[in-house]
Formats: structure tokens, sequence, C-alpha cells
């Protein structure tokens, strides 16, 4: 049985690795406008360039810990949550 503060791993999908890889590389926290402009650069999101699916699967990601998001002027930013995620 697992301890309460034990959280299960779970894979990553392909869209939840391309939003990482993107923040991952990014300079800055990035908009949702700005994240999709970037997955036109990466081949690993599937169906992630409507805003609809870029928005939960960033909710799924800010629940597994790993990134976060803040309301502003024209939408959400988004950014790595864990220092421990090693930028390139």
């Amino acid at each position: 049985m697992m301890e309460k503060d034990e959280k299960r791993i779970m894979p990553l999908t392909d869209n939840e690795e391309c939003i990482l890889t993107i923040l991952q590389n990014a300079p800055r926290p990035l908009k949702t406008l700005e994240l999709i402009e970037a997955m036109k650069q990466y081949k690993i999101c599937k169906g992630c360039e409507s805003g609809t699916q870029l928005i939960q699967t960033g909710l799924k990601l800010e629940r597994k810990g790993l990134i976060m998001r803040k309301a502003s002027k024209g939408g959400f930013v988004w950014q790595l949550k864990n220092e421990n995620i090693q930028k390139p």
C-alpha cells in the first residue's frame, strides 16, 4: 500500500512531454499563444495546437506539480514549477 505522501509516477503523454520540452528550452515563462507557436517547431505533440487541448494538458501537468500557470492579460502564462527539472 502506498504511503499518503508518496505520489505514483505516471508516464507523460506526448503532449505533456512537448509542453515540458518547450518550457525547459524557453528563456522565460510563455503565454498560451507563445506555447502554441513554439509547438510548430516541435514534432512531439499530437493535437495540442488548439488552445483548448494545450490548456487541458497544461492543467494535467500543473496537477502533477511540474508546471504552474498564472492568469495575465490575454491569457495564462506557463512556466516550470520545479527547479529540479533541468534546462539544457
